[in-house]
């Protein structure tokens, strides 16, 4: 175990909590989506070997200089299938208009019994919390119909039902000239509590191996691929 991570658990304890996901992490060689991990996975992540950052919006790179693919979260195809130990993502996956296919394309690229953990908002803290939850069968519907990220059909509900006072957002014409980009856009297109985390997680077929767990607002959860 690193030394770095051995210190933070020391001024963390809560970091206990997540310990035993440390094999996944430590000395390994995964993928980092969409920026900075949170909490407990932001320890777990330094004791990596290698990672890639990946980060499908190229209005979010200005002074960044970490990334090292651009591309729909989606899509990964610069990774061999079971090539990589573990998948993160943090605060990506709200913004996906087709979630089941990345978690798909994220289950290709790790390994057997490799990981991968998820970090997104619950919609109950946010400035979602006027909207609807989204069923498990929408994300289904979306899967089947093989939607992509130039899908514009949420910007609507989400213009319409967000709390305006709790968050500060682009005109509904600039969302919709996002969206269009075939990028990851500012709109988060599904919505979801705890319970609905746990209930993708489990027909994907990841057998979890952590929370969910509700922490300031955003829901942990990391899941691991089985063996064939």
């Amino acid at each position: 175990m690193k030394r770095t991570y051995f210190f933070s658990v020391l001024r963390k304890p809560s970091l206990i909590s997540s310990v035993h996901l440390l094999r996944f992490f430590n000395n390994k060689c995964g993928v980092v989506i969409g920026g900075h991990l949170r909490w407990h996975f932001k320890s777990l992540i330094e004791t990596a070997e290698e990672v890639i950052n990946v980060d499908s919006c190229p209005s979010n790179l200005e002074g960044r200089t970490e990334v090292d693919y651009v591309t729909d979260a989606a899509n990964l195809s610069f990774a061999l299938d079971g090539s990589q130990d573990f998948v993160c993502s943090s605060h990506v996956l709200e913004h996906l208009a087709n979630p089941l296919k990345a978690i798909g394309e994220w289950k290709r690229v790790i390994k057997e019994e490799g990981i991968i953990y998820v970090g997104v908002p619950d919609k109950r803290y946010i400035f979602d919390h006027k909207r609807q939850r989204t069923p498990l069968s929408h994300l289904i519907d979306d899967f089947e119909k093989g939607v992509d990220q130039t899908d514009k059909t949420h910007i609507s509900d989400f213009l319409e039902n967000r709390d305006e006072k709790g968050v500060c957002c682009e005109s509904g014409e600039k969302l919709t000239e996002h969206a269009g980009e075939g990028f990851e856009s500012r709109v988060h297109h599904h919505v979801w509590i705890v319970e609905d985390l746990k209930e993708i997680f489990e027909y994907t077929d990841l057998r979890i191996l952590y929370g969910p767990v509700l922490h300031h607002g955003t829901i942990h959860i990391a899941g691991q691929k089985r063996r064939q």
